[in-house]
């Protein structure tokens, strides 16, 4: 990954991801912009920061996109990540067609929005204040030149549930 400052564009720094597959998808932080999430091949995801070496020790990784089946776990990619504008809460896109809520601050999942369709989220992004999720479903050619589904469109509209930082306990 290249960082570049554009307040400073003479200045490229290079940065070496600490995950160890592909990467496939790569958001950056968002409502204060922090740092940047990038998601791999293998169903990881990678929390990265801007800054010295003090901010860049704060940087995680963790594993996700994983579903039981048949006493086997089974690893999608991750094929899109979005942060909500508002309250931060990363949002990752499975190739298995599942949408993800994670609290990055207390390093956890929220919750597992299942696809209504059998196909992969190939993109997401939310509108300007967080209130809609827009999400593309396509097949993203894991399995190569195969017979799939017809790409939908779909806005959902996240809950309280979905994008709130509050503990379970709070709620």
């Amino acid at each position: 990954v290249f960082v570049l400052d554009v307040r400073n564009p003479d200045h490229i720094e290079r940065r070496v991801s600490s995950l160890g597959k592909q990467i496939r998808s790569f958001c950056i932080s968002a409502p204060d912009h922090f740092g940047w999430a990038i998601g791999s091949i293998d169903g990881r995801i990678a929390i990265e920061y801007f800054g010295d070496i003090k901010h860049q020790a704060q940087r995680f990784s963790f594993s996700c996109n994983r579903h039981e089946e048949e006493e086997k776990t089974i690893v999608y990619p991750v094929s899109c990540l979005a942060f909500h504008p508002v309250t931060g809460i990363l949002t990752s896109g499975s190739s298995k067609g599942s949408i993800y809520f994670w609290d990055i601050q207390n390093k956890r999942k929220l919750t597992e929005v299942q696809s209504p369709f059998n196909n992969s989220v190939a993109a997401i992004d939310y509108n300007k204040d967080g209130t809609l999720l827009a999400i593309a479903y396509s097949y993203t050619w894991e399995k190569g030149d195969i017979e799939h589904p017809e790409d939908r469109v779909l806005i959902y509209t996240p809950t309280a549930q979905n994008i709130s930082l509050s503990h379970p306990a709070e709620k």
